[in-house]
């Protein structure tokens, strides 16, 4: 898990804000920041340019992607945003849903999905 609690809420809503906490804790590089098309733009420009929701889709799941590559299964970051009341909680993403586990399950299965793990 790559923890990104110290730097707040990363902006999952903005790509441009997660690759940019991603390269602050120097988990991303530049080549990684390229890989998303954010490379050679502005900061203004950067988060313009993702403000669709299928664009924003695509990008995180690249992020997600490229976290995967580099041996990361989720990412833990302060989430002020939901439910709205502006206190910072603990907030997890998980890559892959076979990786999640209720806590009260006596024994770990595999999910069953309408749609395949990635």
């Amino acid at each position: 898990m790559l923890d990104l609690r110290d730097l707040g809420d990363p902006g999952w809503q903005q790509p441009i804000g997660t690759a940019l906490a991603l390269q602050t804790a120097r988990v991303f590089t530049v080549a990684d920041i390229n890989r998303l098309g954010f490379f050679g733009l502005g900061l203004i420009e950067a988060f313009r340019r993702h403000t669709d929701e299928q664009e924003r889709r695509v990008t995180n799941a690249i992020i997600a992607q490229i976290l995967e590559e580099k041996g990361f299964d989720s990412v833990a970051y302060s989430n002020r945003n939901e439910p709205n009341d502006g206190v910072a909680r603990d907030a997890y993403c998980v890559f892959q849903a076979q990786f999640i586990l209720p806590i009260n399950a006596e024994r770990f299965e595999r999910p069953q999905m309408d749609r395949p793990a990635r």
